[in-house]
């Protein structure tokens, strides 16, 4: 015997999950994407004031991510900004002249 439509609700509710699982993709990422990701969730959590999801932190990222968090987003694809390259490059030369230095005193 079925009291109020249950069966019919329950008959909906997964004809829906259903809908909703067949409409989703799987991607593959490294563990340190995913890491990177969850990192990035928690710090947009407090901005939409309720747990986010993959779908959404990658919605996020992809529109109001880019133009907003830039230094965020950089680290996703391993990049750095312009600065901070300078400022390595610099660094790495003042280590090969160094090195040059080296070099040429232990053959002299």
């Amino acid at each position: 015997m079925v009291v109020g439509g249950s069966t019919l609700n329950h008959s909906k509710t997964l004809d829906n999950i259903k809908s909703k699982v067949l409409d989703m993709t799987v991607i593959h990422i490294k563990d340190d994407t995913k890491e990177l990701l969850m990192k990035f969730m928690a710090e947009i959590r407090p901005k939409e004031k309720k747990r986010v999801s993959y779908d959404e932190t990658i919605k996020y990222l992809l529109t109001r991510g880019k133009q907003k968090n830039k230094k965020s987003l950089l680290p996703l694809f391993g990049c750095i900004e312009k600065e901070q390259a300078y400022k390595d490059l610099e660094e790495l030369k003042l280590l090969d002249e160094k090195r040059f230095e080296r070099l040429s005193r232990s053959r002299s």
